[in-house]
């Protein structure tokens, strides 16, 4: 409302990750939540696994 909208997309492309035209995910959703997923591989796979949070840590918290 009086706020003009830019959008930015020189910075991170048009698809808002560098135009990398990543192929459409053919697999499916699992049944598990993300916090449960993390723990169980977590403990399927000790010492291998490594988070990197780029976003909000809820799933980390939980």
């Amino acid at each position: 409302r009086g706020t003009k909208l830019h959008i930015a997309n020189f910075v991170h492309g048009a698809d808002g990750l560098g135009n990398m035209n990543f192929p459409t995910p053919t697999g499916k959703a699992i049944e598990q939540t993300a916090a449960a997923f993390l723990v169980s591989n977590a403990n399927l796979y000790p010492g291998q696994v490594t988070v990197v949070a780029l976003g909000p840590l809820t799933n980390i918290a939980l």
